[in-house]
């Protein structure tokens, strides 16, 4: 049964037995009686920071966590919910970065109008994508097992996404897959070594930006169908499973699809699964 459900009924009849005076919009009418009894049910009820039970949270996602924090791909801030707040109470923010190295050659023909046609092929020779979120709760909440509240959860929902190892693997083959730049030049003397690099460096800040937007929009999708965090994924192994595969790519008009088939097809991408496919 949906978590959400759950203690929604479990609150109702508590009230229901007390005869509470708690006002929840939408669910508890306001009665006389028992107040205390009421409240109480619905705070355990909707409490963020109530513990899930030890064998829900798998030790391979405890142990990924604790090492994400330490080598500075997840970082967890505590906010005063007093101060002007975000649009939601958790927020999760990504940056994604890489680092690689290549050698490159160029040619150039004089083409039309005196402008010479220059094509510049790189080589790859190391290329390490890495993704770092930012998740913002508030201060209020267990900050030992952040990770156990509903809001931390679903905060780790959007991590798992921009942690996804197909996600790593598809901005990997798209920089490596970069076999030429094209560009026009109004002397031989401009195509220098440094004005070759600052070509092929652009291209690939062309494919990281295109990767984010896929992330940007699977966490947009996430709330749509949890209303921010409200409710749980409604079928989460099959949301993860189909996160960066073909379908997915298309359906989000991923700009460099063309180019990225032959690594969609293979075992080890299709295969690939999130950690978190066992949070639930």
């Amino acid at each position: 049964m949906d978590l959400f459900l759950k203690r929604t009924l479990f609150a109702v009849l508590a009230c229901r037995l007390g005869e509470c005076c708690f006002v929840l919009p939408s669910l508890f009418p306001c009665r006389a009686g028992f107040p205390l009894l009421g409240m109480l049910a619905a705070i355990i009820a909707f409490s963020p920071v109530i513990l899930f039970a030890a064998d829900e949270k798998p030790t391979a996602v405890v142990n990924w966590i604790h090492a994400a924090e330490k080598s500075d791909q997840l970082k967890v801030d505590f906010y005063d919910p007093n101060m002007p707040p975000k649009a939601y109470p958790g927020w999760t923010d990504f940056e994604l970065s890489l680092t690689y190295k290549f050698r490159h050659q160029t040619r150039w023909r004089l083409g039309k109008g005196n402008v010479y046609a220059v094509t510049i092929h790189p080589t790859f020779t190391a290329v390490k994508p890495a993704v770092k979120h930012v998740v913002q709760l508030p201060n209020t909440i267990n900050q030992s097992h952040w990770e156990d509240s509903i809001l931390g959860r679903h905060e780790l929902d959007h991590v798992a996404i921009g942690s996804h190892p197909r996600l790593l693997m598809l901005t990997s083959h798209l920089v490596k897959n970069l076999k030429s730049v094209n560009r026009k030049a109004d002397q031989v003397a401009d195509v220098t070594n440094e004005w070759a690099q600052a070509a092929i460096t652009a291209e690939i800040d062309l494919r990281r930006l295109a990767i984010q937007q896929l992330i940007t929009a699977n966490n947009v999708n996430l709330d749509l169908i949890t209303r921010h965090g409200g409710e749980t994924v409604p079928d989460r192994e099959a949301f993860f499973d189909r996160l960066f595969l073909k379908e997915n790519l298309d359906e989000l008009k991923f700009l460099y699809l063309g180019e990225s088939h032959k690594l969609l097809e293979t075992d080890e991408y299709r295969q690939a699964k999130s950690l978190f496919h066992q949070q639930d």
